[in-house]
């Protein structure tokens, strides 16, 4: 193999795997919702899971990321307020990303 050829190959491993990379990323982020955080105000990507509960078995959402954490890990989880608005395929709904009201 000469000098070029395996320049070219050596090039579209590196493409391919960069390809890669960048796919898998969509992937994941695209499993996220954009939604507003009660406690701070920002803006972030939480993403949610359904998890059964103890009493009735009825599905309830429960975080399981937030690009907050870990510096506001173990918090109250108020951005849950408004995930019926942000779920269903939608990961960004603007409406639901309206400043929470201060009490």
């Amino acid at each position: 193999m000469d000098m070029v050829t395996l320049e070219w190959v050596a090039t579209g491993a590196v493409l391919a795997a960069v390809a890669f990379y960048v796919l898998r990323l969509i992937a994941q982020v695209s499993k996220y919702s954009l939604m507003r955080c009660p406690n701070t105000g920002a803006i972030t990507q939480v993403g949610v899971l359904q998890v059964s509960s103890r009493d009735d078995g009825e599905p309830v959402p429960l975080v399981h990321y937030c690009l907050l954490w870990p510096e506001k890990a173990g918090c109250g989880q108020g951005c849950l307020q408004r995930y019926h608005e942000t779920c269903d395929g939608v990961p960004i709904n603007l409406d639901a990303l309206r400043p929470f009201e201060r009490r």
